[in-house]
């Protein structure tokens, strides 16, 4: 993919975007809350894996962290940071989190139809 962006000077600069640039997934922000305490400067971090898998997208990573079948989860981020949560409690701490921070969603309704229906389709 190719962008073209004008500058100051007004000359175009060309940019080109990589596949992986176009499907990394980055943290933007932690939430606070006593269960990731600690965690919270971290930001603009780009996620590298989930318990150890390296992630393709959103939608991968979402499908780890449900899928989760460990005590702990692990995220690994840029700059050799590391966020490590017990599972089960963030699993129950999660619907506070969002009432706090007023999110009405904990993820997107497409990524949840979809889980849903490969449940399904598993089961069969």
């Amino acid at each position: 993919m190719r962008l073209q962006c004008k500058i100051k000077l007004g000359r175009p600069l060309h940019v080109e975007f990589s596949a992986s640039l176009l499907t990394s997934t980055f943290l933007v922000q932690v939430l606070m809350d006593g269960i990731n305490a600690g965690y919270e400067r971290l930001a603009e971090l780009q996620v590298k894996k989930v318990n150890g898998l390296e992630i393709d997208n959103l939608k991968h990573l979402c499908g780890l962290v449900e899928d989760c079948s460990s005590e702990s989860l692990r995220f690994d981020l840029d700059d050799d940071r590391v966020i490590a949560l017990n599972y089960q409690s963030a699993k129950v701490t999660i619907s506070g989190i969002l009432k706090r921070h007023r999110i009405t969603v904990r993820m997107a309704t497409s990524f949840l139809f979809q889980r849903q229906c490969a449940r399904r389709t598993q089961a069969d």
